[in-house]
């Protein structure tokens, strides 16, 4: 799913769970990129229409379209 949001520039929606709060948020994202550094996945990602790029570790679960 995420590759292929990438790929295709297409916008994801997401639940992210973050290490600060124990709630989880629904986002949508717009892929830009995933990079892989010491077998830990990120996804390059902007947020609405923000022009900054944020980080998001992808975890096992964003098969199911869960980051965190």
């Amino acid at each position: 799913m995420v590759s292929e949001a990438v790929l295709e520039e297409c916008a994801i929606e997401v639940t992210y769970l973050s290490h600060k709060h124990n709630e989880p948020k629904e986002y949508t994202l717009h892929p830009q990129a995933i990079v892989v550094r010491h077998s830990v996945s990120y996804l390059l990602a902007t947020v609405k229409d923000y022009d900054d790029i944020l980080a998001i570790c992808v975890t096992q679960d964003s098969r199911s379209g869960t980051f965190g």
